[in-house]
């Protein structure tokens, strides 16, 4: 007489098997989700930040602190300013941030994820024509 005992025990291992890893890889792709929301936001920021400043030097010194101010956490490793560009003729100034995360859980070589991301913004800081 054969019980069901051992095939239920066999089951649960086999879907511990599929359900673990799907679990591991979902907490990945959340911290990447909310590291791409923070980059964003920062990008956006320092794009604003910029396009309130009179001239380009003004406006590049303020996108840098904006970006250099940002306080990180836990998964961010490093915040830099990538691109800047203050065009005068388009009224628009343009910065661009990376953001590079440390994943919880390292999945072979997904030990650490680089975000990249653009703002465009009008310049408001433009004196209106004599």
């Amino acid at each position: 007489m054969r019980t069901n005992r051992g095939t239920s025990l066999i089951e649960v291992l086999a879907g511990m098997l599929v359900i673990i890893p799907i679990g591991l890889a979902s907490v990945n792709f959340y911290t990447v989700v909310i590291g791409s929301q923070i980059n964003n936001r920062l990008v956006e920021d320092a794009a604003r930040s910029a396009a309130m400043q009179l001239g380009s030097n003004n406006a590049e010194s303020a996108a840098r602190q904006t970006v250099d101010g940002f306080q990180y956490q836990a998964p961010v490793i490093n915040v830099a300013m990538t691109d800047f560009n203050y065009n005068v003729n388009s009224q628009q100034v343009l910065v661009g941030t990376t953001l590079t995360l440390n994943m919880p859980v390292p999945i072979m070589n997904w030990s650490t994820v680089t975000l990249h991301a653009t703002a465009i913004e009008p310049i408001v800081a433009i004196p209106a024509p004599l």
